[in-house]
């Protein structure tokens, strides 16, 4: 019984499942939005509540963190980048962290992205341009190369993996197991098909100023630029 909820859960929160649990940043009330999925072990066939998680801008700081991990047969140390949220302003008392981004072996790159995030909403910072993201896996084939254990087709895999011999070596393991890894790959294109868009509650969005303006629109906002040797 045990066995069977189980994996019920595991196959739903794989199939019919949130493709992702996104964060709205909304600098006009200094509020951080986070939508997470909750799942019962116990309750695999009821419907789950889905959770948005506010806290004050003011009680966040950004934190680096690293842990080993195997990448093939070469242990290595990956980084992500946590938003920390304190209980109160200036407190050391931490209550939730939610990862922002992807996972790198390298964490300089992590300064500027936190940088980005806290002139947003500390300094009138721009947002996210058309086609910008924080996360590395960007791309469905990317999610699936890695989901399969394919990691060599990640076009960033020789950054992740420097040494020439650690390649090789990943490399053959990777095609000596490519029977055994199809699965979850197909696992992972199945989820990407059937999983379901996250979304935000109503006065969410109504605090935000309404749901995001598609490309078009948003370009039509932009006020019209002076004719040349005009000064606006």
């Amino acid at each position: 019984m045990i066995f069977f909820c189980a994996a019920t859960t595991f196959f739903r929160l794989d199939l019919f499942s949130y493709r992702d649990e996104p964060i709205l940043f909304n600098r006009a009330s200094r509020k951080l939005h986070i939508f997470r999925r909750r799942f019962k072990w116990t309750r695999p066939f009821s419907r789950w509540p889905v959770v948005i998680d506010s806290y004050d801008w003011d009680c966040v700081r950004g934190e680096v963190k690293g842990g080993a991990v195997l990448m093939g047969t070469v242990p290595t140390t990956r980084f992500q980048l946590y938003l920390a949220i304190a209980d109160r302003p200036g407190s050391d008392t931490i209550i939730d962290r939610v990862p922002v981004g992807g996972p790198s072996l390298g964490k300089d790159h992590f300064q500027p992205l936190w940088e980005h995030i806290r002139q947003y909403m500390e300094a009138d910072g721009p947002p996210l341009q058309h086609g910008d993201t924080l996360s590395r896996h960007t791309r469905f084939s990317h999610r699936m190369a890695w989901s399969a254990g394919f990691f060599f087709l990640d076009p960033d895999y020789k950054n992740q993996v420097p040494s020439r011999l650690g390649r090789a070596i990943g490399i053959t393991t990777n095609l000596l197991i490519a029977p055994f890894a199809m699965i979850p790959g197909l696992l992972a294109w199945l989820s990407q098909l059937s999983g379901r868009e996250p979304w935000w509650p109503d006065d969410v969005l109504a605090a935000a100023g309404g749901p995001p303006l598609s490309e078009p629109a948003a370009l039509a906002l932009r006020p019209a630029a002076p004719p040349a040797g005009q000064v606006g």
